[in-house]
């Protein structure tokens, strides 16, 4: 009974054994906290790593979407584009044909208007014819349709151009088919 007085007043071993169940429960709870902040701060940084992620791959889809879009918008004509080239060759052949052929001055002058004007439109829309004169056959714009000997040209130069190439914003919409230039052929000796 003398012990429950003494906890009953504050006084003896109780409120030792109370501080010491206190500090460890304090101790034990601060642990949790620690653990818990631990816990968390690893979850931050990893839906910051997250976020992160995902807004650089949202600026690449962004910048991809642009690409393709620009890229979409500089051929989207290429296909009508390609089918005008026959047109276009018809118009040169027309020209031709009536300066050689001593056709009326007014017809002539019609007829190369006609080709001026389409040659600005092509040109406002990036197609632009492909430069053969004085070049090297280059397989990425040229297709060789024959092989010319001749000494009066380097191996590999263009000699001829038998239809016009046409670019679409450097890329090849119909390459120039020409005659290429080799070394002739070693003459036979007696």
């Amino acid at each position: 009974m003398a012990d429950e007085k003494k906890a009953a007043n504050g006084g003896g071993p109780a409120p030792t054994e109370s501080k010491e169940t206190l500090a460890d429960a304090e101790a034990a709870a601060m642990e949790l906290l620690q653990a818990e902040l631990e816990t968390l701060r690893k979850e931050s940084a990893a839906n910051l790593d997250l976020a992160k992620r995902s807004q650089a791959e949202l600026a690449n889809a962004q910048a991809r979407m642009s690409r393709d879009l620009d890229v979409s918008r500089k051929f989207a004509l290429e296909s009508f584009a390609r089918e005008l080239l026959s047109v276009i060759d018809g118009i040169d052949k027309s020209v031709e044909a009536l300066t050689k052929g001593g056709g009326s001055p007014a017809v002539v002058e019609a007829v190369t208007l006609i080709e001026r004007e389409m040659m600005r439109v092509l040109s406002k829309f990036g197609v632009a014819p492909i430069d053969t004169k004085g070049r090297k056959f280059d397989p990425a714009f040229h297709e060789a349709l024959t092989v010319v000997e001749s000494a009066a040209h380097e191996p590999q130069a263009i000699v001829t151009e038998m239809r016009r190439g046409w670019l679409m914003h450097d890329r090849v919409l119909r390459p120039a088919q020409v005659a290429v230039a080799r070394k002739p052929a070693a003459a036979s000796g007696a």
